[in-house]
């Protein structure tokens, strides 16, 4: 409820358990007032975005982090639910499932590997650029355009960046290659002495 000034404010902390399940009660509620996703509605939450929320939320939940007896082994009620359930996964799953059979989602359509080596990082951009007609988008914030995500990606030794979020050499070698392999796999096209080349699309759109 909201509170005036003159209640009493010191609110005892609900647990973690409570606060999933008070949230998870909030998105089923919200679903049915939201409307559908369509162009007249685009970056407004809908119903898809509702569902989304509420399935990344029980996937986060039933995670080794908080289904168990938490990171530290505290059992501590309020930073996790204090023993392992297998069903919060099966919940997860679930809610996942509500957001497929919307019907309004789908991955972007893949392209063949031997079609990606040949046009490089076309592909993959278009996921993060093709606005109309992609449907991977469930509750998208758009903004003009301009050199914004450069500035705060940018090195800082490069003119006015800021290197807000520069990749760590761990996050770059996370990216597999084009034929979906890690650059580990001996079997795979890395090449260390060109580290860069043959590398997942993702990676040509993702790091600078």
């Amino acid at each position: 409820r909201a509170y005036e000034l003159s209640d009493d404010l010191n609110v005892p902390r609900s647990s973690f358990a409570a606060c999933v399940d008070y949230i998870a009660g909030l998105c089923d509620e919200s679903y049915t007032d939201l409307p559908a996703p369509n162009n007249v509605n685009f970056g407004r939450a809908s119903k898809g975005a509702a569902l989304a929320l509420k399935a990344r939320l029980l996937l986060y939940a039933a995670s080794p982090l908080y289904n168990g007896k938490g990171y530290d082994g505290s059992d501590n009620e309020f930073i996790c639910y204090g023993s392992y359930d297998k069903k919060r996964w099966e919940s997860a799953a679930a809610a996942a499932a509500e957001v497929i059979r919307l019907g309004d989602y789908d991955l972007y359509k893949p392209t063949p590997v031997a079609q990606v080596i040949a046009s490089g990082s076309a592909h993959s951009r278009k996921v993060f650029t093709v606005i109309t007609g992609n449907k991977e988008l469930i509750l998208p914030r758009t903004s003009k355009v301009g050199n914004r995500v450069e500035i705060q990606n940018f090195p800082v030794g490069i003119p006015n960046g800021k290197g807000l979020t520069s990749p760590s050499q761990q996050m770059v070698d996370a990216y597999g290659t084009v034929t979906g392999q890690p650059i580990d796999d001996p079997e795979s096209p890395y090449d260390r002495k060109n580290p860069y080349e043959n590398r997942d699309p993702r990676f040509y759109a993702s790091i600078f």
